[in-house]
Formats: structure tokens, C-alpha cells, sequence
């Protein structure tokens, strides 16, 4: 791989040089440092992969979005049937009130009925 990053090996071993390093040393260290850069740099993400990057989030952002929407209809869906279904009880627990509220009308009528007719016996 050839190096992305500019990297003078000769000035900066003339640097250590200058700085008390012997020659050989600031060599080697220069051409160590200039090597190493290939492993840096092949870490390094390029423009392209951010790209590549930011549209595979794209994708998964829309494939959550899409699942999401499908929950929250199956979601709706099943609101709506539990809430059909409580409909239907109300309706059967009104009529079956109403049944028993005739029931006991009629028991109470008849009830009174019969005291009436007993009171009625009994003055004549």
C-alpha cells in the first residue's frame, strides 16, 4: 500500500541528528516511523466507507421504520378487535340486565298482586 500521508524521512532523521541521536539510529527510527504509517493508515476510514457507512444506516433505518409501521397496524388492529369484543359483552350484559329488570318488575307486580288480593280476603 502506498503512504496517503507525506512523511519526510530525511529531514526528520536529520532532526534527531541534530538533536544528539547518532545516524544510524535516526535513520532507522525515521524509516520505522515511515513504515509504520501503512498500518495506521489502512485503520483509517476513507470518505467512501463513511458513505457506505451512512447509507447501509439509511437502510436499517428505513427496514426499523417499516417494521414499526407493520407493528403498530397489527397493534391497532388487535385494539380494535378487544375493543369490538367489549362492545359485544356491553351489548349482551345491557340486554340480559334489561331481561332482569323485566323479570323483576314482573315478580314485584305479581308480589303485590298477591297482597292485594290476600288484604281484599281478609276485610271482606
Amino acid at each position: 500500500m502506498g503512504h496517503a500521508l507525506a512523511f519526510d524521512t530525511l529531514t526528520f532523521a536529520s532532526n534527531l541528528q541534530d538533536a544528539g541521536m547518532d545516524e544510524k539510529q535516526a535513520k532507522a527510527l525515521a524509516t520505522g516511523l515511515y513504515n509504520s504509517q501503512d498500518r495506521i493508515i489502512e485503520n483509517l476510514a476513507t470518505k467512501i466507507d463513511v458513505e457506505k457507512l451512512d447509507s447501509k444506516i439509511d437502510m436499517v433505518k428505513q427496514e426499523l421504520e417499516s417494521k414499526i409501521d407493520k407493528l403498530d397496524a397489527k397493534f391497532d388492529s388487535k385494539i380494535d378487535l378487544v375493543r369490538k369484543d367489549m362492545e359485544t359483552s356491553n351489548n349482551l350484559i345491557r340486554k340480559d340486565m334489561e331481561s332482569n329488570h323485566q323479570h323483576v318488575k314482573w315478580m314485584v307486580g305479581t308480589t303485590l298482586a298477591a297482597v292485594i288480593a290476600i288484604l281484599i280476603r281478609s276485610f271482606f
